[in-house]
């Protein structure tokens, strides 16, 4: 019965890969694709995915599965110190806390109101938005729509479903790559694109909990997750904003390190992203930046031609040529990683430190 439903399924998601040309539709499809192959070969699978699914729906608050929905019940509030570190991404003037429901220490609901250009951000569900619509154009929009819409699958497929069905191989390459930070206890560390948290838990463990954890994401749907991972595990050194990635909310030089995993590919602005995680990390600490890419070297072999059809993403390069003058020391690396469902995942390593 299984094998009969997933073959009914089956044409359907290559008619989809098919006819996908680029971005997420490249990307979700061909995922899809590939999921319904595995499910013929392992049919038990499908009984684990419908059943994560169902049970996904008491995620949220109201039952509905819509998103963030800006309750007070949704999640850590903000320590009311974290203002010391925080900016206006408009003029990067001071901010200044009213608080309209805190407990403990945390502000739940509240605004922060710059004292330059003057103006609101409002505090929701214990969540800064630094996202006016002056800083919401372009490819980001367009981006952050789509995560919007994908985040509860984007959740489960991230934190149930890829760590099992590759066997530990993603958490292990995300370990791998919050090492490469050189982290130590009591340090200052920011998660750029951080997304439903998957990279939360191995920063918190460098960091120990005197650490703080800065994680921000362009996505409210997305953002959801986070705070509810964070809230499940008591994460009280975990902070989360709602802001874009070329536009911080930071002040200068306030952490000793900056990761960014997947997204930078898609960013409206590149160069000026960059040049904000530089400009928030203090001098000598490093930067990761990893998405996707593959290798150039396979990019003529037979798989490479393969893979580079699957998704129009896995062309990307390093953005090496729009580091600013602050970035030193930059080192690129290629990596794959294995899956069971499909066994290459390229991705790019690029790493420097802030100088001066």
């Amino acid at each position: 019965m299984w094998h009969l439903f997933t073959l009914c399924l089956l044409p359907m998601s290559m008619r989809t890969f098919s006819t996908a040309s680029s971005g997420l539709m490249a990307r979700t499809s061909f995922l899809n694709f590939v999921l319904q192959l595995g499910l013929i070969i392992r049919p038990s699978t499908l009984k684990f995915l419908t059943f994560t699914w169902a049970t996904s729906r008491h995620l949220h608050p109201d039952g509905s599965g819509q998103g963030y929905k800006g309750s007070a019940r949704i999640g850590l509030g903000m320590r009311e110190d974290l203002v010391d570190i925080l900016c206006c991404p408009l003029c990067r003037g001071p901010l200044a806390l009213k608080a309209f429901r805190s407990v403990g220490g945390d502000v739940l609901r509240g605004l922060l109101t710059c004292g330059r250009c003057g103006q609101a951000y409002p505090i929701i569900g214990g969540i800064p938005d630094f996202l006016p619509p002056p800083l919401l154009y372009g490819e980001d929009l367009r981006w952050m729509e789509e995560y919007d819409r994908m985040a509860r699958g984007y959740y489960l497929l991230f934190h149930a479903f890829l760590p099992a069905v590759t066997l530990g191989a993603e958490p292990r390459a995300r370990a791998r790559w919050a090492s490469r930070l050189g982290l130590r206890p009591g340090d200052k560390v920011l998660d750029v694109g951080t997304g439903t948290g998957r990279n939360l838990p191995f920063l918190r463990e460098l960091v120990g909990p005197e650490g703080l954890v800065v994680g921000m994401d362009i996505s409210r749907s997305m953002l959801y997750y986070a705070v509810r991972t964070a809230r499940a595990e008591g994460w009280a050194n975990v902070e989360l904003q709602r802001a874009n990635a070329a536009y911080l909310p930071y002040r200068d030089a306030v952490f000793d390190a900056v990761i960014h995993v997947g997204g930078i590919n898609t960013f409206e602005e590149k160069a000026r992203a960059l040049s904000e995680m530089v400009r928030v990390a203090k001098p000598g600490a490093r930067v990761v930046i990893v998405d996707e890419g593959l290798e150039p070297r396979m990019r003529k072999k037979l798989l490479g031609r393969l893979l580079l059809r699957t998704n129009v993403l896995y062309a990307s390069y390093p953005p090496v040529e729009e580091l600013p003058d602050g970035a030193g020391g930059i080192r690129v690396e290629w990596g794959l990683m294995p899956s069971r469902f499909f066994p290459i995942w390229p991705y790019y390593i690029m790493e420097f430190r802030r100088t001066g």
